[in-house]
């Protein structure tokens, strides 16, 4: 729906970018309905690449990001599941949101990618 209402506002050279999470291909044990939501995501955003070109369609599919949405966690349990995050990834580290703009920027102005998803995860998916 959001799509739908964003697109008598989106230049023809323009682009939307969908967000989903890593969950889509490597769930959790408990996750089965946000894995279902982010696959879902993924797949519509390969048919409206086809089917609104060439407004440009893609997906940013971050892992765990540092950001406020833990912020109802006390510090320590947040730090702890930080850490143990960390450990279990390739790249040692959660990410900073700054980390996960850059693939909307790059998506933003990259004119030739369309239907894609890029997994900015810190390894999650390999690991």
């Amino acid at each position: 729906m959001t799509v739908k209402a964003a697109l008598p506002f989106i230049k023809k050279s323009g682009s939307i970018t969908l967000t989903s999470g890593s969950f889509s291909i490597r769930p959790a044990h408990g996750t089965s309905t946000v894995a279902a939501i982010n696959s879902a995501i993924e797949g519509l955003v390969r048919g409206l690449a086809v089917d609104l070109a060439p407004i440009r369609i893609n997906a940013v599919s971050p892992g765990v990001v540092d950001t406020p949405i833990f912020s109802g966690m006390d510090e320590e349990s947040r730090e702890a599941m930080f850490q143990a995050t960390a450990k279990s990834l390739l790249l040692k580290h959660v990410a900073k949101p700054e980390e996960i703009a850059e693939a909307y920027v790059y998506l933003a102005k990259n004119t030739y990618t369309t239907g894609s998803v890029i997994h900015i995860e810190g390894g999650a998916i390999l690991s």
